[in-house]
């Protein structure tokens, strides 16, 4: 089982009012609910930090790329007509 602390935290009255409205309907104690809440909320956090890695990612991957590009670009731009024809038919 894991351990647990207690903590203390100062809510709004209007945000603690709407949070004892959802545990009443949700039959769960405020403990279970907050414990919920904090948890979904640290997953969000661990998933939008992963989507802004992978799209760093992805750009920087662009940038690479597209020096490939021109680069193989530069390289059959370079071909004399017929040997480019001889190595596409292959």
């Amino acid at each position: 089982m894991n351990r647990t602390k207690e903590i203390v935290a100062r809510l709004p009255e209007d945000v603690l009012v709407d949070i004892d409205n959802v545990v009443k309907k949700s039959n769960k104690t405020l403990s279970v609910f907050i414990t919920e809440a904090c948890c979904f909320y640290l997953e969000k956090i661990k998933r939008d930090s992963m989507l802004e890695a992978m799209k760093t990612g992805y750009l920087e991957m662009a940038e690479i790329n597209q020096v490939l590009a021109e680069e193989i670009w530069c390289d059959f731009a370079h071909f004399c007509q017929s040997e480019y024809e001889n190595w596409r038919k292959t």
